[in-house]
Formats: structure tokens, C-alpha cells, sequence
């Protein structure tokens, strides 16, 4: 038995820090995370009641100290199937002290935010609507913004991630036909329950919001289902982080399978790395935990 899987079996879950790794998708999205998990060291460790569930759990020592991070693919795209699947992972996994929903997004600025560049969230934007009106034969949506408690970092763990990007991930010049060169982005993630594939849609949401850089479909849902868990658990310290890589630009959408894996294995890289940086000593503390 190796030393990760001993100190796992001496320890259990909640010994240490711990990690989650939640996609939408699996073949597009889990599998590249998995496959980043598996080359940079972490092991599997077979728990048939979690593989059941769909779950994988993996092991790491980093510094001396054993960390646990559990995977899995919520299995359809959307707020509602995130949320209720970030709750049943919770419930599984005892409670990880930083999760990651990672995988693909559309891009909203396709003169900057290039195919297989990756954004990190320093905060989400969450629209819904909650009201259908109009006699003329053309519904009418009511906007609706939901406040997310901690839908963004304290501004000292911020400046964290910036320098990690920063440091990891030096920008370099590229262009959309750059296919070799990507570039990490720090900044808003519009998140809502459409896919969109329409320029003028696009151009409504640049002028509305014009810090969103991307657009994706899970991130509403999985961070109201941790803020309803921290709240339920007296609130534990435990946050959310949303990576994404870009498969497509949301004004024209296409599915190259090549770019959407590029895409996502990309964004799985930066989540994996942000992670382990988080464990090494010396700087738990950063993060509200011991």
C-alpha cells in the first residue's frame, strides 16, 4: 500500500483538507479532469459506496500532508440538475473545504477570449427570469439578477489568485488561430440557462455587462447549493471556484470536439494547480482553514 492510500486508511475523510472536482458533462468534461488529476500525481483509491454514486476519490500527499479530492460529473447541463447534484456530491463527500465546478464555456469577446484560453471566476453574475408577459405574439422575460452571498473571494484571497495566474500562466500574444498558445483570464463569469448561439444576443449582453467574459450554465446552481450548505452546517468554511475553458465563441456556436477536450483539459489544469497551491503550508490559512 502506498503511502497516500495508508495515511488515507489511518485518517479518513475529514482529517485533512479536501478538494472536489465537479463537471457538467462527462465525456467532454470529466474525463480531461480526470486525466489532469492522474498525470500530476493524484491516485485513484476504490471506494465502492462512492464509485456507486458515481464518484471518484483520489489521494495526494503535498508537503508532508495527505489530501483528499473527490470528482464527478453532474450528468446534464443546467442550474437546476447543478444545484441538486452539488447537494447530493456534498452529502457524499463530507462537506470538501474548496470545490471546483470545471469544464467548457462560451465566449463572450471573441477578439480577446480566445478557443481553448481559460477564465477564472473573481466573481459570477447570475441571471434568471421570473416573470413571461406579451399579447403580440412575442413573450417578453422578465430579467431577474440572484445575489450570490460569496459568489466572489475576500479581496486578500483574491490578490492569491492573481498572482498564482499571474506567475503560472504569463499572458502571451495570440490570436484565434494561435492553436498551440492559450492564456488564463481572471474575471466575471456570466452564468444563466441558455446556450446561446446568436451575435445579437451577445452584443445585449456586452452592453449590459460588459466585465462577463464568458458564458456558461452551472455555475448559479452550484454556488447557491454550497452557500445553502454552509448555512445548514453552521457554516463551515468551504468555497467555490469556477474554471473554465473556452470551447466556443456564443455568437457563432460550433462543437470541434478537439478544441471543447483542449478546452477543458486546460481548464482542469488551472483548477488542479489552484488547488495544490492552496495546500501547501503555509497557505491554508488564506483560506479560512486550518
Amino acid at each position: 500500500m502506498n503511502g497516500a492510500k495508508a495515511l488515507s486508511r489511518r485518517r479518513g475523510n475529514e482529517a485533512g483538507f479536501s478538494i472536489g472536482f465537479l463537471t457538467a458533462l462527462v465525456s467532454d468534461e470529466l474525463i480531461p479532469c480526470e486525466a489532469v488529476l492522474q498525470q500530476t500525481g493524484w491516485t485513484p483509491d476504490d471506494l465502492p459506496e462512492l464509485t456507486a454514486a458515481g464518484i471518484s476519490r483520489w489521494n495526494k500527499i503535498i508537503d508532508g500532508r495527505l489530501i483528499v479530492a473527490h470528482s464527478m460529473a453532474i450528468g446534464r447541463m443546467g442550474q437546476a440538475a447543478s444545484a441538486v447534484e452539488t447537494m447530493a456530491f456534498l452529502s457524499r463527500c463530507a462537506h470538501p473545504n474548496a470545490l471546483f465546478l470545471t469544464g467548457i464555456a462560451g465566449s463572450l469577446w471573441a477578439d480577446k477570449i480566445f478557443k481553448r484560453d481559460v477564465v477564472v471566476a473573481r466573481h459570477t453574475r447570475w441571471r434568471t427570469q421570473n416573470k413571461v408577459f406579451g399579447e403580440d405574439g412575442c413573450d417578453v422575460y422578465r430579467p431577474f439578477d440572484n445575489i450570490l452571498s460569496r459568489s466572489g473571494v475576500s479581496a486578500d484571497v483574491s490578490r492569491v489568485i492573481q498572482r498564482h495566474i499571474a506567475e503560472q500562466y504569463p499572458h502571451r500574444d495570440r490570436s484565434d488561430q494561435e492553436r498551440s498558445t492559450w492564456n488564463v483570464h481572471y474575471g466575471e463569469i456570466y452564468t444563466w440557462d441558455y446556450v446561446i448561439n446568436s451575435q445579437r444576443v451577445v452584443q445585449k449582453l456586452n452592453a449590459d455587462f460588459p466585465e462577463s467574459l464568458c458564458v456558461e450554465m452551472e455555475a448559479g446552481g452550484f454556488l447557491s447549493a454550497l452557500d445553502r450548505v454552509r448555512t445548514m452546517t453552521g457554516g463551515r468554511p468551504m468555497h467555490g471556484y469556477i474554471v473554465r475553458g473556452i470551447s466556443d465563441y456564443a455568437a457563432r456556436k460550433d462543437k470541434e470536439k478537439s478544441v471543447r477536450a483542449a478546452a477543458s483539459e486546460n481548464a482542469a489544469n488551472v483548477a488542479v494547480g489552484m488547488a495544490e497551491m492552496m495546500c501547501r503550508n503555509g497557505t491554508l490559512s488564506r483560506w479560512g482553514h486550518q
